[in-house]
């Protein structure tokens, strides 16, 4: 249960993260982006 929980929050904080990304004018995610993307 723990694991696929994990999972969950895990794809949620990417999708989180990666939809404002692909919106241009917020440099903090920006940021985040080009941290998690390399």
């Amino acid at each position: 249960m723990e694991e696929v929980s994990a999972a969950t929050v895990s794809a949620a904080t990417l999708e989180v993260i990666v939809n404002p990304v692909l919106e241009p004018g917020d440099a903090e995610l920006g940021q985040i982006n080009s941290e998690v993307f390399p």
